[in-house]
């Protein structure tokens, strides 16, 4: 878990030192726009593993019917006492806040912020990959999809005991409420 965050974090670092090193062979001045593009395809590239992966450390089953319950990737694991216990509070909790609540909620801002300039070349060069193909009063769709993820994934790792049927009509029933809430907005 801890390695599949860090990845994005690690290419970050890669893109950093390419676009200083293409920059300081080339000298071309749009370097902060193809990083900050480079940046956000990244991050939204690699939202649904880490959610994923995240996720799995909180899907905790009582296999034994007495109240105890474990780690489904690792039935070997006691849930929320010793490690369970540290690596869900110190390290989920944050991942969750960061990368699943945060990074998105922190995308939608700076579009909102910048909504009435989406057609300015630099906005789109650095934040395109989020609206291109809409239109401008739907500048916010990309990020209603990873959430829309999200719910997806929440399904497919809290469900697992559950047969497939279930959980696709589980789905299919909150993609009927969100396309209801969607269409009142």
């Amino acid at each position: 878990m801890i390695l599949a965050c860090m990845f994005p974090l690690i290419c970050f670092g890669i893109l950093t030192v390419y676009w200083a090193f293409y920059w300081y062979c080339r000298g071309n001045q749009n370097i902060v726009t193809k990083w900050i593009m480079s940046i956000v395809i990244v991050i939204f590239m690699t939202l649904p593993a880490i959610t994923t992966i995240t996720f799995t450390i909180y899907n905790c089953i009582d296999i034994f019917q007495n109240g105890d319950t474990y780690l489904a990737v690792d039935m070997s694991l006691q849930c929320w006492t010793g490690s369970h216990d540290y690596y869900s509070k110190h390290y989920g909790a944050p991942i969750i806040a960061i990368w699943i609540l945060f990074m998105p909620l922190l995308a939608l801002f700076v579009l909102y912020r910048n909504r009435n300039q989406l057609s300015n070349e630099t906005i789109m060069a650095r934040l395109g990959f989020l609206y291109t193909g809409l239109n401008h009063n739907a500048y916010y769709w990309e990020i209603l999809l990873h959430f829309r993820k999200v719910a997806m994934i929440c399904i497919n790792v809290f469900l697992t005991t559950f047969k497939p049927l279930y959980r696709a009509l589980i789905g299919f029933m909150l993609m009927i409420i969100y396309i209801e809430v969607l269409q009142k907005v």
